[in-house]
């Protein structure tokens, strides 16, 4: 044990021999760290402040239609991030041979070996679809759901815009472009699924293959896991600092799924709770619909801290009756 911490230790007080920077990725749009906390900053008081006080005393926005071209952006832009990946000759052959290779000193180096370029190019798409992820919550302030803003869910989007940042201007092409790459089919499969949800009743009957979105995320996580503990085990000269924390977050969200799933889909029939009294009379109360196979899912989720990583989430899908 204090063989482990004292190389935990070292690792930390490494860092700033780890961090590399590169003239030619820094002259990239949104590198410049006054732009990346201006969209921060810019999203935290927005949702947190700007946004709920600009909604008091009017209706929810009516965002069916947006949230449905939302979607499928999505869908379309990780789709796309993941075939380039694929389709480049060589590049993840190149990536897992090099994924212990420190990034060399000298930018000219490796700038002109063209999959270096894809790594980086691919880190700078990820960045920018973390930006796009942040109208998961401005939509839900838009909306009147303010109770789905958890800390959880506004800490992950913001944090992700910063490690994607980060990750780029200091790490490149190396240590989270798998991570990344395997994040984005992720993000394909979700966002489609919340598109076709988007779409209404006609399509509600084939949606219950939502039980294997988060067995997805769980196998995600996994390899997050195990990749990332294989780089620390081996010693891979590569900035350890940010091994660690997306270690972390990949091992709590594995714990959060992994509790979640069991709950929900562990098998086993839960007994009933019982139902509150109403002042209103059972024959006068509004009938729900079938329950879709599943929709507790979206219950947990948006009041627990799963939802983080389930954005764009429609309300077409559960009652919200029994929300506080």
């Amino acid at each position: 044990m204090d063989a482990l911490i004292a190389r935990i230790s070292r690792d930390f007080a490494d860092m700033k021999e780890e961090i590399k920077t590169d003239e030619v990725v820094d002259q990239w749009p949104l590198l410049n760290p006054l732009i990346i906390a201006s969209i921060i900053i810019g999203y935290l008081v927005f949702t947190l402040k700007i946004g709920p006080e600009m909604m008091k005393g009017r209706e929810p926005m009516g965002l069916k239609l947006p949230m449905i071209i939302y979607n499928a952006f999505q869908v379309i832009y990780n789709l796309w991030m993941f075939v380039a990946m694929f389709s480049t000759p060589g590049a993840i052959t190149y990536l897992i041979d090099n994924v212990c290779e420190v990034t060399s000193d000298k930018p000219a180096d490796n700038w002109g070996h063209p999959l270096y370029y894809a790594m980086c190019s691919f880190g700078w798409y990820y960045l920018v679809s973390k930006i796009l992820d942040l109208f998961d919550t401005i939509f839900f302030v838009l909306r009147k759901k303010q109770s789905h803003v958890t800390f959880l869910h506004v800490y992950h989007h913001a944090s992700l815009v910063f490690v994607g940042w980060a990750f780029v201007k200091f790490i490149r092409g190396r240590q989270g472009v798998l991570i990344g790459f395997i994040n984005a089919f992720v993000h394909t499969v979700m966002y489609f699924y919340y598109f076709l949800s988007a779409l209404g009743d006609a399509v509600k009957p084939f949606l219950s293959w939502k039980p294997y979105i988060t067995k997805i995320q769980l196998l995600q996580f996994a390899f997050i896991i195990g990749y990332l503990s294989s780089l620390l085990f081996f010693d891979c000269q590569l900035p350890k600092v940010y091994s660690y924390y997306m270690l972390a977050n990949g091992i709590l969200f594995f714990y959060l799924f992994l509790d979640f799933y069991q709950k929900t889909y562990g098998g086993g029939k839960k007994e009933a709770a019982p139902k509150r009294k109403r002042k209103t009379s059972d024959a006068h109360k509004p009938q729900k619909p079938v329950a879709i196979p599943g929709s507790d899912f979206f219950k947990v989720i948006t009041h627990g801290m799963s939802f983080m990583c389930f954005p764009g989430l429609q309300d077409e899908l559960y009652n919200d009756d029994d929300e506080s």
